[in-house]
């Protein structure tokens, strides 16, 4: 079905800001768990240990990781580590041109 493939197409093409899946449960990774209270521990755990990890090996993104939901950070530090980059408001601004033109052609 092509708007089956085409919605699995734009999963993996406009992430999520964060994820976290059973993989068990869900090994094709279609119900991201990162808002279901059940799984607020875990993950914050996870987080935790990721944070942990980026510091031990400096990693350059660690400020963006820190500051996740503050986008003018998230784009500097991906502006200097990521030189070609796009900006997060530029991928929305040629994802509704794309779906502008899909809905032309109709």
């Amino acid at each position: 079905d092509d708007k089956a493939i085409a919605a699995r197409v734009r999963t993996f093409r406009y992430r999520q800001l964060e994820e976290f899946y059973d993989f068990r449960n869900d090994p094709g990774c279609l119900n991201n768990l990162v808002r279901h209270p059940a799984y607020q521990a875990q993950l914050e755990r996870m987080r935790a240990k990721l944070a942990e990890k980026m510091k031990e090996s400096n990693d350059p993104t660690l400020e963006a990781f820190e500051n996740r939901y503050s986008p003018d950070i998230v784009e500097r530090v991906f502006a200097k580590v990521y030189p070609d980059h796009v900006s997060y408001a530029e991928n929305m601004r040629r994802r509704t041109e794309q779906q502008k033109r899909q809905s032309n052609d109709k």
